[in-house]
């Protein structure tokens, strides 16, 4: 399980821009409709967001492909379409943006990441 704070009784540190990149580069070579599935849950501060985020070119720019706000402790499951980036090699970064508001929450859990086609 990925959480952004140093243990699961802290809370994240308001302005904090932190996030998580999957190691290495996903090849997407030979799919045409591939994607990104986890599980999550999370309990933001007002105004605080959470960015799922795709990279072309190394990490040198990211894309966001799915973000959300505010509170929901019931682990979901996320299915997010890479059909785009078919054919390419991309990363993939969990982003947590906590620069708005000084009010903070327990964070973002992320568990079983799969990228598929």
């Amino acid at each position: 399980v990925f959480h952004d704070s140093f243990n699961s009784t802290t809370n994240y540190v308001h302005l904090s821009n932190m996030s998580t990149m999957l190691e290495g580069m996903i090849d997407l070579a030979g799919t045409t409709n591939p994607a990104l599935t986890y599980w999550d849950s999370r309990a933001l501060g007002s105004g605080d967001r959470v960015y799922t985020e795709v990279s072309t070119d190394e990490g040198f720019t990211w894309t966001p492909v799915w973000s959300a706000n505010g509170t929901d402790t019931t682990w979901t499951k996320r299915l997010i379409d890479l059909s785009t980036y078919a054919g390419q090699r991309i990363n993939i970064r969990f982003r947590l943006d906590a620069r708005v508001n000084t009010g903070v929450g327990d964070g973002w859990y992320i568990d079983d990441i799969v990228v598929a086609e």
